[in-house]
């Protein structure tokens, strides 16, 4: 079962919401790291990748839903960005991530998504990393038997 994609969540100022191709990863991605605790620190690495302009946990969009954080970033010259994260209930995305643009210039669907790869991959260190470490907790006391 795919993750609700409420298309009239519009935001003043951007086009969309738009849910390119690689929204599905993402989602399932963010769902992995959402069970293994999403951590401030795990968000707040988001602010390395390329383009990047700032993070934003004041977004509300016209179906008075308030989005649980948005990555800003600047493309090209004239155009933005914004990815918006749902909120977490009883860690459990309760839609999908959504894309909105700004921009004076096209921003292609390809552009779209090779931002959004660099989010899951970032998404996914998250996760291997709380993976490795509670695989390492259940094997500490087992290796001082």
């Amino acid at each position: 079962m795919g993750i609700k994609q409420v298309e009239e969540a519009s935001l003043e100022g951007y086009e969309g919401p738009i849910f390119p191709e690689e929204i599905k990863e993402l989602n399932k991605i963010l769902r992995a790291v959402v069970r293994k605790h999403l951590r401030q620190k795990d968000i707040d690495t988001l602010k390395e990748i390329e383009n990047v302009e700032r993070i934003s946990y004041a977004i509300v969009t016209t179906d008075r839903y308030r989005w649980n954080f948005a990555l800003f970033a600047r493309m090209r010259k004239s155009g933005e960005v914004i990815v918006v994260f749902p909120r977490l209930t009883s860690f459990v995305l309760d839609r999908s991530v959504a894309v909105y643009v700004k921009s004076k210039a096209s921003i292609s669907v390809q552009e779209v998504n090779v931002f959004l790869e660099r989010i899951q991959l970032r998404f996914h260190r998250a996760w291997r990393r709380q993976t490795r470490k509670e695989l390492q907790e259940i094997l500490d006391p087992i290796s001082k038997d």
